[in-house]
């Protein structure tokens, strides 16, 4: 985050709260050269299926955004040529449910 110096800082501690509540427990003891896709599986399915530490259940989107945060730090190992191969890259991740859209007519207006 130290090289990210055009970041709005509600974005700023957005990755901040990722990288202290989710990453940082979940995958710090992880040397990065021995960090491997199975473990950022790992990490997505726990997420995904624990509540966090403010007790309440991620949504995909979140998990979506948790493994973004995760993937841009190793990108920027990758270009830092610390690591050769993002291991984020091939991280299987949930499907995130759109909303289904609708239309405010009068009738639903008024209910």
């Amino acid at each position: 985050m130290a090289t990210k110096d055009a970041l709005r800082p509600s974005t700023r501690q957005g990755y901040a709260t990722h990288i202290r509540l989710h990453l940082i427990p979940q995958l710090g003891r992880i040397l990065l050269h021995q960090l491997t896709s199975r473990d950022v599986n790992g990490l997505l399915a726990t997420l995904a299926s624990r509540p966090s530490p403010t007790g309440r259940q991620l949504s995909p989107a979140t998990v979506v955004r948790i493994h973004t945060t995760l993937r841009t730090a190793m990108n920027a190992a990758v270009r830092g040529r610390l690591i050769t191969v993002n291991p984020a890259n091939s991280a299987e991740l949930p499907h995130p449910r759109r909303p289904h859209p609708v239309v405010w007519t009068t009738g639903r207006t008024a209910r």
